[in-house]
């Protein structure tokens, strides 16, 4: 299906066997845009950010499924040109406290856009397994928050004050 889809213009990765890594950015996209797209479809990705969405393959797969992926792939609406991909850049962190010290004390989730200057509890990742922006023991700064908005993180678990 890969081979397919790449003669009909949609880019995979070729990362794991058992999933399949889209490269939306290169049909003008986002992930979140196709997920939405091919949920339409009744089709549901394991996960979208701005640029891939990654689809699992379970031994319950059928060809059947595998066509039905295979058409909406091959049928997206508006193939654009192709976005560029331009990641944050990862800000240094200042460590605070030490891991331990940090998961233990007592914490709150809140908001990101509420978290500037709060130290991080707990580490949020917008889907695992992932390399955590901050990470417990760490002060969250504006552009460490920005990153973490960008990632598409909401809420995180801070120190109470």
């Amino acid at each position: 299906m890969k081979d397919e889809l790449a003669l009909s213009g949609v880019h995979t990765h070729l990362y794991e066997p058992l999933k399949l890594l889209v490269d939306c950015a290169s049909l003008g996209m986002t992930g979140k845009e196709t997920a939405e797209y091919l949920r339409h479809k009744n089709i549901e990705c394991e996960f979208a950010d701005s640029y891939d969405l990654v689809l699992m393959i379970t031994p319950q797969n059928t060809n059947a499924d595998f066509a039905r992926i295979q058409e909406a792939l091959t049928e997206l609406p508006g193939k654009k040109p192709a976005l560029i991909r331009d990641f944050p850049v990862m800000p240094k962190p200042e460590r605070v406290c030490r891991i331990r010290e940090a998961i233990l004390a007592p914490s709150v989730r809140i908001p990101v856009e509420e978290a500037s200057g709060c130290v991080c509890a707990s580490p949020s990742v917008s889907c695992p397994p992932a390399v955590p922006v901050a990470i417990s023991g760490e002060r969250l700064t504006d552009k460490i928050l920005s990153v973490m908005k960008w990632y598409g993180i909401n809420d995180i678990d801070v120190i109470a004050r």
